[in-house]
């Protein structure tokens, strides 16, 4: 009997993944450089064009703002694309039968194959969306000296700041509150990610407007609850500032355990499929 999870099949059945699908990693490159360069223009010229036009003295400090706002949108383009990547890369794989016959046909565990694949749709499309960020942000900056040759010092995203690298010239607070807040972002991203996760192996077609549109109901009756009962409205106005730090982890740690359990019914669920042919 073969063991449950081998490193050598999940090594290779992760090199066969990865090198049997450059197109459509390409295409998210290429997706995702000609998103963030069109809206990386949109953000900067009127930033940059309003010192160049009437003549105003350019300083540093200016782009610091430039920079802080392309990293903002740089974060929530991260989190849209790592929510849309487990539909579009289930979605490829589900529709082309040949494909999905082959890797049926391959001697690795469910187990070895939904945790490569999740490694696709996390690591592996971060360094895409972060490589891809990034050039397109170096040309941003060298279109925009030659919008502006007069200007000079434009300073590129500090991506750093993804992953707690950075310092306080850029003006974000480092304190234990804004700690919390990341904690509390960062496990909700988990949380998000899991569950469109779970649901590219529960529907095979259109996995991500099913889940959204779910996501969206659920959010709205979450907050017409506590804005039309006057109990929770006034729980949730009040003053917590001596409670934030438990507070935070708790929701924290709510968000983790309810990722774990969304990870492990799109393992079931992955089980199931392949246990019964559905197609």
């Amino acid at each position: 009997m073969k063991p449950l999870f081998s490193p050598i099949r999940f090594a290779q059945f992760l090199r066969w993944e990865v090198l049997g699908n450059p197109r459509n990693y390409l295409y998210w490159f290429c997706a995702i450089f000609l998103i963030s360069l069109l809206a990386l223009q949109m953000l900067s010229i009127p930033l940059y064009g309003d010192h160049y036009q009437t003549g105003m003295p350019y300083y540093l400090g200016a782009d610091k703002i430039g920079a802080q706002v392309r990293l903002y949108f740089m974060g929530l383009l991260y989190l849209l694309f790592l929510t849309l990547a487990p539909s579009y890369i289930k979605h490829a794989t589900l529709t082309d039968k040949a494909k999905r016959m082959e890797q049926l046909m391959l001697p690795v565990s469910a187990l070895e194959r939904y945790v490569a694949q999740w490694l696709i749709c996390t690591v592996g499309c971060t360094l895409i969306f972060i490589t891809a960020f990034i050039l397109a942000d170096l040309v941003n900056l060298f279109l925009l000296s030659l919008y502006f040759p007069l200007m000079e010092g434009f300073q590129p995203v500090p991506v750093g700041y993804l992953f707690g690298i950075g310092t306080d010239e850029w003006g974000i607070i480092r304190t234990n509150h804004f700690y919390n807040s990341g904690g509390v972002l960062f496990s909700s991203f988990l949380l998000l990610q899991s569950i469109y996760f779970f649901t590219s192996y529960f529907w095979s077609k259109r996995s991500f407007i099913k889940t959204s549109l779910i996501l969206v109901a659920f959010v709205i009756a979450f907050v017409a609850t506590f804005v039309y009962t006057p109990c929770l409205k006034d729980l949730l106005l009040q003053d917590n500032s001596d409670t934030l730090l438990l507070e935070t982890i708790g929701w924290s740690g709510a968000h983790y355990i309810a990722a774990l359990y969304f990870l492990a019914l799109g393992y079931g669920r992955l089980r199931e499929a392949e246990s019964i042919p559905r197609w």
